[in-house]
């Protein structure tokens, strides 16, 4: 077997494609993506939160989640509304039609998270889920934006 094959890098690669290409494809239908749904489902834990913390929770950047609210804003998903502690910062919450489209999703994509739980076997889960808090962390930008181990 080559090195290549045992890649750890690809592997997640094709794991994570395979996960959001089934999403995806699970989702277009309802006129969301997979990203898009990530963000519903948060809100719809722990609404009102800033959208900082939203990059955050969703391992995301930015500009990417304040395009993505903006399309979610013009369908009244989601409102953003500053904060009253600091005008500079935007609060995100679910609206009534957002919160209803997630509820009608979470059941959508049943199947899709039985799969991928049954994929892991319960004494696994833990060990499966450390590591891949363990990946996440190693492969973060570093806060110099350079990776000159040298």
């Amino acid at each position: 077997m080559s090195q290549l094959d045992q890649s750890i890098g690809l592997k997640l690669r094709a794991a994570y494609l395979s996960f959001h290409r089934r999403a995806q494809a699970t989702l277009a239908p309802h006129g969301l993506t997979a990203d898009q749904f990530v963000v519903l489902s948060f809100l719809a834990e722990k609404d009102g939160v800033r959208q900082r913390d939203l990059v955050d929770a969703t391992s995301s950047d930015s500009s990417t989640i304040g395009a993505m609210l903006k399309l979610l804003q013009e369908r009244d998903l989601v409102e953003r509304i500053p904060s009253d502690s600091d005008r500079r910062s935007m609060l995100v919450y679910l609206t009534s039609k957002g919160l209803d489209l997630q509820n009608r999703l979470v059941k959508v994509v049943g199947d899709i998270r039985i799969d991928l739980h049954d994929a892991v076997t319960d004494d696994a889960m833990p060990i499966v889920t450390a590591a891949l808090d363990r990946v996440a962390a190693a492969m973060q930008i570093p806060a110099n934006g350079s990776d000159d181990r040298t």
